[in-house]
């Protein structure tokens, strides 16, 4: 999938994304740090080995 190059400079832009779900009405949320790469058109997060 090809991605436009306006969404790939925001994403080269900004590094802080905001997941949210919600299971039986209640809201859960975190913050998380990515850096995007472009050559494999993914998302990278940062994470502890043990989560």
């Amino acid at each position: 999938m090809k991605i436009g190059q306006q969404i790939i400079d925001f994403m080269n832009e900004h590094h802080l994304l905001t997941l949210a779900a919600s299971k039986v009405n209640a809201p859960y949320y975190c913050n998380v740090f990515y850096v995007y790469d472009a050559a494999n058109n993914q998302l990278i997060f940062p994470s502890n080995t043990k989560t």
